[in-house]
């Protein structure tokens, strides 16, 4: 578990299993402000996301802004949890249980004895999907266009690069902006978004497709303090 600060990141924290260990990041700029409950909900979230559960509705811990909580629930686990970790995980025999890890363990071990290069360059690429929880409701396009520096309806024109931050890509793309809804009036932005390809690996939030060159959209955009991106 890592913090980090970002008053440009909508997110309170996300579940990063891009590389190495996975990590549950929290982001201090909203985690500070949060009362004890608040803080509870964020971390059983991304705890719930390691364990491979996916975003629920409002009345769960898995919901996607898990700090807007009905604090009358106390943050019990609720049956919507429950019983997506028993989707998941089902219920196992000791023997089954035992099983997993004896396999997982024999695998690492030959991927150690053969080199790890070896298997790297052999290997097919993966897909990870990054689960984040956010810090309010962002499907209310109201929360979402007050917490942005821009709203523009703009045209991708490119993706400029790929940058690496913490082991995980952040696809930079150039656009074109025709109209300007909420601040001031530009004609370009320079707008980055988590996911995209590091060498043979992809990443892509969950239920959020990366931008396409050619495509208008309606973009909310906030400004990323010393790096000239949105």
């Amino acid at each position: 578990m890592s913090d980090y600060t970002s008053s440009s990141d909508s997110r309170a924290g996300w579940f990063d299993c891009s590389a190495g260990a996975d990590d549950i990041k929290l982001n201090t700029h909203w985690m500070d402000g949060y009362n004890d409950s608040q803080k509870h909900a964020v971390v059983t979230h991304e705890f719930g996301h390691s364990l491979k559960l996916a975003h629920g509705p409002e009345i769960a811990v898995m919901d996607t802004c898990p700090a807007c909580y009905n604090p009358n629930m106390n943050n019990n686990l609720q049956s919507w949890d429950i019983n997506s970790y028993h989707n998941v995980w089902g219920v196992l025999s000791m023997n089954r249980r035992l099983v997993r890890p004896l396999v997982a363990g024999a695998a690492a071990v030959a991927v150690a004895s053969g080199g790890w290069l070896a298997y790297d360059s052999l290997r097919a690429g993966d897909m990870h999907t990054v689960h984040s929880s956010y810090a309010f409701d962002v499907t209310d396009e109201t929360k979402v266009a007050g917490f942005a520096d821009y709203v523009v309806v703009a045209t991708v024109n490119r993706v400029a690069e790929v940058q690496e931050r913490d082991g995980a890509p952040y696809t930079v793309f150039d656009v074109t902006v025709d109209k300007t809804l909420k601040g001031e009036p530009v004609k370009t932005l320079r707008v980055v978004q988590l996911g995209g390809t590091l060498g043979k690996d992809t990443w892509q939030v969950e239920g959020e497709s990366l931008l396409r060159p050619g495509t208008t959209y309606v973009l909310a955009a906030k400004t990323e303090q010393g790096r000239g991106t949105h």
